[in-house]
Order: structure tokens, then sequence, then C-alpha cells
């Protein structure tokens, strides 16, 4: 019987021993074919650092400017590469054309766009200072993205505190329309505390929706 078992447990070492030595070769194998064929190295070389001295700003690179948020004073700043402002746009205030709380701009010939997250507006303003249109959601808007044309989608919220339920909707600024998009969440869980998230606009002039969870 002790034989028995002596010589069960030098199989299974054996085994233990054969199984940690085929990994130990797979990954040597492996090892070497990375530091070989499989290995790259991409350097990025940084052309040059400024510093713009503002707080909760968002860019858009456009015609050889960059345009800025400057949220302190709820402005869109017009800039060149080394950041040398040329024009500011918008003021802050309760106005047509001020803001309170822009959650989103963009810019597009002759004219800046801007989601206000407090006035729950959309507003279209040209560059010499014309109201070119206005709309007010009928819901709070918490995010937004400019998408093809003069079109714009939004996240709203409605309900009480804490019961949120996540609603997305297309603004059209030709019509004026707002057309509310098919609910893309399950309805038990369409809570904005939940799907929480972000826009990104895409090359296509759409954009895409990320979730935080």
């Amino acid at each position: 019987m002790k034989r028995v078992k002596l010589f069960s447990a030098i199989l299974i070492l054996a085994v233990l021993i054969v199984i940690i030595y085929l990994n130990f070769k797979e990954d040597t194998k492996s090892k070497a074919i990375f530091n070989t064929d499989r290995s790259y190295n991409i350097g990025c070389k940084l052309a040059y650092s400024l510093s713009h001295g503002l707080s909760g700003t968002d860019y858009l690179l456009q015609d050889k400017f960059i345009y800025v948020k400057d949220f302190q004073n709820q402005q869109i700043i017009k800039t060149n590469y080394k950041l040398q402002t040329l024009a500011r746009y918008g003021s802050r205030g309760e106005g047509p054309m001020e803001n309170l709380l822009i959650k989103g701009f963009d810019v597009d010939g002759d004219h800046y766009r801007t989601i206000d997250a407090q006035k729950n507006t959309i507003s279209k303003i040209s560059f010499d200072g014309k109201l070119m249109y206005t709309y007010k959601s009928k819901e709070p808007i918490s995010a937004g993205s400019f998408i093809d044309g003069d079109a714009v989608i939004i996240k709203t919220a409605k309900d009480g505190f804490g019961r949120e339920k996540i609603k997305f909707s297309v603004i059209d600024s030709n019509s004026v329309k707002e057309i509310d998009l098919p609910n893309v969440f399950p309805k038990k869980e369409n809570s904005h505390w939940i799907y929480d998230g972000f826009f990104s606009k895409t090359t296509d002039r759409g954009c895409i929706y990320t979730t935080f969870f």
C-alpha cells in the first residue's frame, strides 16, 4: 500500500514538473518572439507646449485656428496655434446671445453654436454678433453634441430628483423640431444616474455616447 501511494505521489510530481517545464518553454518562446519580430518602438516628439490658464476647457481645431471654451466667462475664444487670443464670442448672462453653462459648442463657416445646460437652449450666432436662431428644450439638458448639418443631439432627464429617466432627442434647426429617439436602455433601468456619460464627435459628423458604467 505504501509503495502504491509513493508511486502515485511520484507520478503526480512528474506530471507537475512536465507542466511547469512546458509553460516555461512557451513563455521563453513568446518572450523571444516579442523581443525580436513583434517588438516595436514608436516615438513621439513634442513640438511645443503652451499654457492657456483656463480650467474646465473644451477645444475645437478648425481652419488653422483653435477655439477654446472659457468656462469662467462662458465665452468661445478664437486663438492661433500659439494660443494668442484673436477674438472672443458671447458672454456670461441670461440674454439670447449670452451663456450660463456651455455644455458643448461647434464652429462652422461664419457662425458658432452653443448648448447651454442651465438655460436649456441651443443657439446659433454669427461671428458679427447676430442671433440666427435659438431653441429652448422641453426638458433639462445634461449633455449634447452637434452632428450632421445644423442638427444637434441632446441628452435630457425628467421626473423627480433621483428618479430621472434618460432620454435622447434630435433637434433640427431648420424645422426647429425636437424628435425623441427610441430608448436604447432597459426601461426599468433607464436611469440618468446609471447611464450618465458623454458624447464624442465622429469624423462623419455623427457622435458616440459613452456611459461611465
